[in-house]
């Protein structure tokens, strides 16, 4: 039972909880970044979920020819996660050399409970699990680090994963946010001894609340937490914002006909450097309605 004077620091925490929820959450901060031996590098960057990919193909001195492909993504929504991908393969033609391609993705965000009913008593703080998953196959490494606490998986030629629970409180006076980093990076080998021609790296959590500590807490006191709260999120990760206009497709610095090229050639398959979302008209479709909607922009029409 809870005696007077716990029962005055649970209102005080509560107090203190409301003036916490009242400061918004930093924004999410994503990162990916795709790159060959052969072909350079892409890298992306911002508060909201993205992708990078390249596609590297040809032949090196005329001894071998190669194909690496690489792409970074990084996504929001209930399971926020980062993925990458990375593949090299070759044919040697007179002598065999090294090729290489790897992805890099990353994503940051803070999490809280979010009230959405006035609880019917006071409370000390809230006990929540954060289901972890992620995997690391061929070359690659998955890491996952909640509150602080990271889980990591390194491979070099094979396949490891994790599924686990981690604990979190949060406290309305000393810790009302938890924050999350996810990172995943997969390289890809040719013509290099005991390294694999393909790689993947997947990052992945989901906010749970810990209903039974919450009652071993509480006792006759408690409450059904989903009641009363739900998690929010950094911007970017369930909440997006709408997507903006960008009509300088190529990323040259101007905006003109090369950027409608550049998007008909992306939607017929093509190359995809800059890594640009080809649904320019955001229906959800990629064809050329997103073509004359560029036109339009680059014509002098608004987003």
């Amino acid at each position: 039972m809870r005696t007077a004077q716990s029962a005055i620091f649970w209102g005080a925490a509560a107090l203190a909880a409301s003036n916490a929820l009242a400061q918004p959450l930093p924004d999410s901060q994503h990162v990916v970044d795709v790159s060959s031996t052969v072909g350079g590098s892409f890298r992306n960057w911002g508060p909201v979920p993205m992708s990078a990919s390249g596609d590297w193909s040809g032949e090196y001195l005329g001894l071998v020819s190669y194909s690496c492909q690489a792409t970074a993504q990084t996504f929001g929504g209930m399971r926020p996660m980062a993925t990458a991908t990375a593949e090299a393969h070759g044919a040697v033609i007179t002598t065999s050399w090294p090729f290489r391609s790897q992805a890099v993705s990353a994503v940051e965000y803070e999490a809280r409970p979010r009230q959405i009913n006035v609880p019917p008593n006071a409370f000390p703080y809230i006990p929540a699990y954060v289901f972890i998953r992620g995997h690391a196959t061929g070359y690659a490494t998955s890491i996952a680090r909640v509150h602080w606490q990271t889980t990591r998986v390194d491979t070099i030629n094979g396949t490891q994963g994790y599924d686990l629970a981690v604990p979190v409180v949060f406290d309305p006076v000393n810790s009302p946010t938890v924050n999350v980093w996810l990172s995943a990076e997969a390289t890809a080998f040719e013509f290099t001894p005991n390294r694999p021609h393909s790689s993947e790296a997947v990052a992945d959590p989901l906010f749970v609340f810990d209903q039974a500590a919450f009652d071993a807490e509480m006792g006759e006191q408690t409450f059904t937490l989903s009641d009363y709260f739900e998690f929010e999120y950094s911007l970017g990760i369930i909440d997006m914002p709408p997507p903006s206009c960008d009509p300088d497709v190529n990323q040259d610095g101007n905006v003109d006909q090369d950027d409608v090229s550049y998007l008909i050639d992306v939607i017929g398959g093509g190359d995809n450097p800059t890594g640009i979302d080809p649904d320019f008209n955001q229906d959800g479709n990629t064809d050329q309605d997103d073509v004359l909607k560029l036109i339009d922009v680059v014509g002098g029409a608004g987003c």
